[in-house]
């Protein structure tokens, strides 16, 4: 079981990254998309982009410890599926800040 729990955490956070990537991109290329003279709706939508990502970042890395936790009563293989899903998305994390630092610091 604990080789499903390492593919499935490392998996989660794979796809979390993109996921974030791509709403990243979506609020990169928004302010040419939207009418900036109505300020209450596009607080509107980027409040309701938050949820949404909040929820669908949840389900992605603590969906699958959650069930192993409730109905396999399985508490190490949730702990480690989550880690590795943080673990993965932290390391995503200081290679985006390496790269943006490496580019971006001569200037």
């Amino acid at each position: 079981m604990q080789k499903k729990s390492i593919k499935v955490g490392l998996l989660t956070g794979f796809l979390e990254v993109i996921y974030i990537t791509l709403v990243a991109l979506f609020l990169w290329g928004g302010s040419s998309w939207f009418n900036k003279s109505n300020n209450v709706l596009i607080s509107i939508i980027m409040l309701l982009i938050f949820v949404i990502s909040m929820a669908v970042s949840g389900f992605l890395v603590f969906g699958y410890p959650v069930y192993l936790f409730l109905k396999k009563k399985d508490f190490k293989e949730a702990a480690l599926t989550s880690a590795l899903s943080v673990l993965v998305i932290v390391i995503s994390l200081i290679l985006f800040l390496s790269i943006y630092f490496l580019n971006y610091s001569s200037c």
